[in-house]
């Protein structure tokens, strides 16, 4: 299973723009290089192209979500006296940053341990979070990376009040990997980058926005049941 996992980071998943990529690359090389395969190669390729375009609706995206433990919005009671904070990176990048901003304007954390790409502390950084407050490092490869610096983190320092700030996908897998670290800390929940319509016909028009949601809870409950098996 952990090998599959590997495999499914490599080819992004299903739902990913890269394994549409060499699924329809495959597909098109088939039908020019052996044609007495031309039949099967064309339905591959319709198959694919239906299955992206249905993973891609809302409605799918909404269920794929649903198959997931649910996560509360964050209220502000739950933000005020948050004096420090660790920032995951992750899927819905802009969706944490946005509830970021929400956090350092109620609480306005002392520390912020930011555990992802430069990009995203640049993001911080271009809202007038200083140098000094943030402690970032991008060489961690996954969750479980995350959570062993959280650990260490909070071994070496002393944090006063402390949570760890995710994505809404990501926060059933980090509280699960959190409790088992002994980690005791509210694990918050980012929304997604984008509202998806919840009702009418735009439930049923396929979206990029929407196929990201279908492929990162896809993701998340694999993992998901990777870890709890």
């Amino acid at each position: 299973m952990a090998t599959l996992i590997e495999l499914t980071k490599l080819s992004g998943g299903p739902g990913s723009v890269r394994l549409l990529v060499l699924l329809l690359a495959a597909g098109l090389t088939i039908l020019v290089a052996v044609p007495r395969r031309r039949r099967a190669a064309l339905i591959g390729l319709a198959s694919v192209t239906l299955a992206y375009l249905v993973m891609a609706t809302p409605a799918v995206a909404d269920l794929t979500v649903r198959a997931l433990p649910e996560s509360e919005p964050i209220a502000d009671s739950d933000i005020q006296g948050i004096q420090t904070l660790f920032f995951f990176d992750g899927d819905n990048r802009f969706g944490r940053v946005r509830e970021f901003e929400r956090i350092n304007r109620l609480a306005r954390p002392e520390r912020i341990y930011m555990l992802g790409r430069l990009s995203v502390y640049k993001d911080l950084r271009l809202m007038g979070i200083p140098s000094r407050q943030i402690e970032h490092d991008e060489t961690l490869d996954n969750t479980s990376d995350q959570i062993r610096r959280t650990v260490a983190a909070l071994a070496a320092h002393e944090s006063g009040r402390a949570a760890i700030l995710v994505s809404c996908l990501q926060a059933p897998r980090v509280r699960l990997l959190a409790g088992r670290a002994g980690l005791n800390l509210p694990v918050l929940a980012a929304p997604l980058d984008e509202d998806l319509p919840k009702g009418g016909i735009g439930r049923f028009v396929p979206s990029l926005a929407a196929l990201a949601v279908t492929r990162d809870a896809i993701y998340e409950v694999a993992a998901l049941a990777y870890y709890t098996r």
